[in-house]
């Protein structure tokens, strides 16, 4: 019997080579999907972005700082400008209440959650007025939807920290 002279892709590659060169492949094709820039797509407006119904109001809201150590509790004062990260104005701060700042625990002897004071730290509450665009779903200070629930990066000249809205309500129309 003559050999036949037909090979099969098993003659030239074992599975060890195969797998190499779908792993090269792979690797390829991910540095050439990194590598270039995908193009700037235009973000269409959100829905949220309306004209005002009702014009701008004054809007009243209470943010939360937590955790904040004994000593950085001074850089609120009463008057200052609010700011977020990008530099845009939240409010002018007209209170400052500063508080221990608690945090739930677990009891063991009772199985249950309570409130224990964090020594060294600080939970400082602002009341923050800001004029606002009052649109039909929210309000929005510079651009910046306000919220109750939300969490946001605050600026001020000595601090950097983050703050949650807890409560909120409309002012007088301006």
């Amino acid at each position: 019997m003559g050999k036949d002279k037909s090979r099969r892709w098993g003659d030239y590659f074992n599975l060890f080579d195969i797998i190499v060169i779908i792993l090269a492949l792979a690797a390829a094709i991910f540095v050439v999907m990194q590598g270039e820039p995908e193009p700037a797509a235009e973000e269409p407006a959100a829905p949220d972005v309306q004209e005002p119904a009702e014009g701008t109001v004054t809007l009243h809201y209470t943010m939360e700082v937590s955790g904040l150590e004994d000593h950085m509790t001074g850089a609120f004062k009463v008057g200052d400008e609010l700011y977020d990260r990008a530099g845009k104005s939240m409010g002018v701060i007209e209170s400052v209440e500063v508080e221990p700042a608690t945090w739930l625990v677990v009891d063991y002897g009772t199985s249950s959650y309570v409130r224990r004071e964090s020594p060294g730290q600080s939970t400082v509450r602002l009341r923050i007025a800001a004029p606002a665009v009052d649109t039909p779903r929210n309000l929005s200070v510079e651009g910046t939807v306000i919220r109750v629930g939300l969490s946001y990066n605050l600026r001020l000249p000595q601090l950097l920290c983050a703050g949650t809205v807890t409560h909120m309500e409309r002012g007088e129309d301006q």
